[in-house]
């Protein structure tokens, strides 16, 4: 991987009190989702039922990924000299 594109992840925690019915929350995330699914370079995002709320939001560069499913490490970082 080159070493000039370090991985964002972001961790977005929501409060636990909402009164949305599922049907609100179905139709909040068929408005809302499309337009995740087009953003250059996410390669996941998943909803945990607290949409419409105002979420708080903490990034972290990521120094490397161990992916299990193509059995591979990616390290993000520049070579040791």
């Amino acid at each position: 991987m080159p070493d000039t594109q370090i991985p964002v992840v972001a961790i977005v925690t929501y409060p636990a009190n909402t009164n949305l019915s599922p049907s609100e929350i179905r139709s909040l995330l068929e408005q809302a989702g499309p337009a995740y699914a087009v953003i250059p370079g996410l390669w996941r995002k998943s909803f945990l039922h607290r949409p419409g709320v105002r979420p708080d939001v903490t990034l972290f560069e990521c120094s490397a990924i161990a992916d299990g499913v193509n059995q591979r490490l990616d390290i993000y970082l520049p070579p040791t000299a």
